[in-house]
């Protein structure tokens, strides 16, 4: 089953960067909602991060686990 999931454009400059952990991100808000912070990270090449993020993101969904919401 093939799921398409939402892709956001967003403004390169940090509002606040985030030390905890190895890979860069920071924290931005959406310019259709300035109440929500969301984090952004960079993926590393050749490591799976990105779309192995997303899988435990759905899983936990899934079995109604609390999780991070991508």
């Amino acid at each position: 089953m093939l799921m398409i999931f939402k892709v956001y454009d967003i403004n390169v400059s940090a509002d606040d960067l985030e030390q905890l952990g190895t890979k860069e991100k920071f924290w931005f808000f959406t310019a259709s909602d300035k109440s929500q912070k969301w984090l952004f990270k960079y993926s590393r090449l050749n490591t799976g991060e990105h779309w192995s993020e997303k899988i435990a993101e759905q899983l936990c969904e899934e079995l109604m686990i609390p999780h991070v919401r991508y």
